[in-house]
């Protein structure tokens, strides 16, 4: 529920239902000759165009400015917002975006070949052999959403939506020429270590620990990541495991999307870094003893009510949830990210503002984010 960050930034919050997995991102050779250019697959990605320009259409009607629309994101939603800023389908929709913890995997689309093979493998799985649009379209609700576990959704590149990959948009100068506010949580991989082990029942063993990230990397880099992340710089192997997933899938993601960004127009870096957060609603629920600390969505909650729940922070944590609603608040409003009493957020490639309660030193602008993150081994591996 976003209705403290509306009412202390006197923004319009605008929040939109796009189709998911099958129904927004399947793509097979008879959808394909449905369309104009021949690509099939990004059904979820033009419902968020078409709620942009309802925006841009209707928002004046709500007291919003047309001129000043920004479109954010989180997770997958700011995966959508590194997309639609490289779509020339989405050009003077939004005057600027922002990104939390969308940069995972630089933001790549889904090949068509690869669209469309998985959309065949689909349509056989809910029973049409001649993967047929007919015979989907046959098919209930109920059926797609049964059929659909398994599969790799997400935006597919090679068509008038999205040309080609967001980097090479933005590395061509080709993606939209506005400002950006970018960023990720420093412990990003903890969640996704704890619903892979302990919340599966297998906590992480020392023993276990090489082979885990051999399996995840493969031999090279996994013999560096384990080099890099050696089990006796962290208080279990879960963590150690957690910290190399993060760094890998979201914290060096981001810094090469500010690096990328930084040559066609401003963009403003952040990381979220309080180790001391409470875990979102459906993870206190569960009353583990799991040291989650600035994991995944954690910074939403400083935000919005999360699933419509109060969050319980502390007095400091609101103070800080306050200077976050300042600094995202003010680059709605058209200006750089600042807060009262607090550095502003650097623009440009580098440095970060690490957002922090004041018993961890408060906000501070920092350079060495990149090292902390090992972010010269997972760019390496980037490049193959």
């Amino acid at each position: 529920m976003p209705d403290t960050f509306a009412r202390r930034t006197g923004t319009v919050v605008v929040t939109v239902n796009y189709r998911l997995g099958a129904m927004g991102f399947l793509a097979t050779a008879g959808l394909d000759g449905e369309t104009r250019d021949g690509v099939s697959g990004n059904f979820g990605m033009l419902d968020q165009q078409a709620a942009l320009r309802w925006v841009r259409a209707d928002i004046g009607r709500f007291g919003g400015d047309p001129g000043r629309v920004t479109v954010a994101g989180e997770w997958a939603g700011g995966r959508s917002v590194c997309t639609q800023l490289a779509s020339p389908t989405s050009k003077g929709l939004y005057r600027a975006g922002i990104v939390e913890s969308g940069a995972y995997g630089n933001c790549a689309a889904r090949t068509h070949e690869a669209a469309v093979a998985a959309g065949a493998a689909f349509a056989r799985k809910v029973g049409c052999a001649d993967l047929s649009a007919a015979c989907l379209r046959g098919k209930s609700s109920a059926e797609i959403l049964a059929a659909q576990g398994g599969f790799d959704w997400g935006p597919v590149v090679g068509g008038a939506f999205l040309p080609v990959q967001p980097f090479e948009a933005y590395a061509k100068g080709a993606a939209a020429r506005v400002p950006v506010l970018n960023g990720a949580n420093e412990d990003e991989g903890r969640l996704f270590a704890f619903a892979r082990f302990d919340n599966a029942g297998t906590p992480l063993t020392a023993e276990r620990y090489p082979a885990v990230v051999k399996e995840t990397w493969g031999a090279d880099p996994g013999e560096r990541v384990l080099e890099r992340y050696p089990l006796d710089g962290y208080t279990s192997p879960a963590l150690a495991y957690a910290t190399a997933f993060g760094d890998h899938l979201m914290a060096c993601p981001a810094l090469r999307l500010d690096a990328v960004l930084a040559g066609r127009g401003p963009v403003y870096a952040y990381e979220f870094a309080d180790r001391t957060s409470p875990p979102f609603a459906s993870l206190r629920d569960l009353h583990t003893g799991f040291d989650f600390g600035a994991t995944h969505v954690n910074e939403v909650q400083y935000f919005f009510k999360h699933f419509g729940l109060t969050t319980p922070l502390n007095a400091e944590q609101r103070v800080l949830s306050l200077q976050m609603i300042q600094y995202w608040g003010s680059f709605v409003r058209g200006g750089v990210p600042r807060a009262d009493g607090q550095p502003a957020m650097p623009g440009g490639a580098g440095p970060v503002l690490s957002l922090r309660t004041a018993s961890r030193g408060g906000n501070i602008v920092s350079t060495t984010v990149h090292r902390e993150h090992r972010c010269d081994l997972w760019d390496a591996a980037a490049r193959g």
